[in-house]
C-alpha cells in the first residue's frame, strides 16, 4: 500500500465527512464541522512521524489552545 501524504489524507477524509479545513500544512490541520446541536466544533490533527494525534479544543485545555495559536501563525 502506498503511503499517503498528510495533506492528501486530511483533504480526502474531510471531503468524505463534509468537514471544513480551516488550516492545513504538512504536519498540522485545524478542521471545523457543525454538530447536530448546531454548535461548530474544532478538531486539531498533528502528525508525529507515523502517528496522528487528534485534539478537540476544550476551554481549559492549554495545549490545544497553544496549537490553535501556532496554526494561526502559519
Amino acid at each position: 500500500m502506498a503511503i499517503q501524504s498528510f495533506e492528501y489524507f486530511v483533504r480526502n477524509n474531510c471531503a468524505k465527512a463534509d468537514w471544513n479545513i480551516a488550516k492545513l500544512n504538512d504536519r498540522q490541520a485545524m478542521l471545523k464541522f457543525t454538530m447536530e446541536s448546531g454548535r461548530v466544533q474544532t478538531v486539531y490533527i498533528t502528525k508525529f512521524d507515523s502517528c496522528l494525534e487528534f485534539s478537540v479544543l476544550d476551554r481549559g485545555d492549554s495545549e490545544a489552545i497553544a496549537l490553535a495559536q501556532e496554526l494561526k501563525a502559519d
